[in-house]
């Protein structure tokens, strides 16, 4: 897995991700001084994110 992961206005390379299924896990480079880490799964027509320290898991879907 290859990208770049935005949280706000600040964006850092993922540095490592692995695919299994329709879930996959994620660490990125530093953004704020911390690396981050993430595992989501595809549900349907939107991904499931889960943000390492974040409460609620986001929902990304695609813009049409």
């Amino acid at each position: 897995m290859t990208g770049r992961l935005m949280i706000g206005k600040q964006a850092a390379n993922i540095i490592e991700g692995k695919i299994v299924g329709e879930a996959f896990a994620l660490t990125t480079g530093p953004i704020d001084g911390h690396t981050v880490d993430a595992t989501g799964r595809h549900v349907g027509d939107a991904i499931e994110l889960a943000i390492e320290g974040v409460k609620e898991p986001l929902t990304l879907t695609r813009m049409k």
